[in-house]
């Protein structure tokens, strides 16, 4: 009897392990397409940029852009020794300095993409080039990408939950229904060889 209810919930489980996974796959790749599209205004800001052929890009017209509160794409160019020469991107009241691994990075290998986090919850999406003698680095705000990630997860979870509860119910009908069977099957046995 223990066997075969074990038999009987065996799909079941595997049903839930499956819907787990592809869920978690789903989530992740949501996860991804996000990180990866937030590097798109950033490459686009360094295009223009280095399109302008300087090595030290004069100013652009924008506003300078605090990095605690806006969520603009902003720039910054540093000479080789590390010393920032122009952008527009500040962090408390001065140019936003990114970290100097990465700037070596950058002149070693010609670009860079990485997630910039100078202080917790201020994330961004930073690609680097290699322009000349400097490096040019575009950056924006992951808070955006991230909080429709965060919903579309939290939808995912739901999925989960209700697909969960459903192959439960489920395991418990079959689980049920095939005992009731087994214990008709068991007494029409029982009168046929009484019989």
């Amino acid at each position: 009897m223990v066997m075969r209810t074990v038999d009987r919930l065996v799909p079941w489980i595997v049903g839930a392990l499956v819907a787990t996974i592809a869920i978690a796959a789903v989530y992740g790749a949501v996860q991804q397409a996000g990180r990866s599209s937030a590097d798109d205004a950033p490459q686009a800001l360094i295009s223009q940029l280095a399109a302008r052929g300087s090595d030290t890009p004069g100013p652009v017209p924008s506003p300078h852009v605090d990095l605690t509160q806006s969520r603009m794409p902003f720039f910054l160019v540093y000479a080789a020794d590390g010393r920032p020469v122009a952008g527009d991107g500040y962090l408390d009241g001065k140019r936003a300095r990114i970290p100097d691994g990465v700037l070596r990075t950058t002149l070693a290998d010609g670009s860079d993409r990485v997630t910039w986090e100078p202080r917790p919850g201020l994330r961004f999406a930073l690609s680097t080039v290699r322009e000349g003698g400097s490096v040019i680095a575009a950056g924006q705000s992951l808070a955006a990408s991230e909080q429709r990630t965060d919903r579309i997860g939290l939808l995912l979870l739901l999925g989960w939950l209700l697909s969960v509860a459903a192959l439960a119910g489920g395991a418990v009908a079959h689980v049920l229904v095939g005992r009731r069977l087994d214990l008709r099957a068991a007494g029409a046995d029982g009168l046929g060889r009484r019989a």
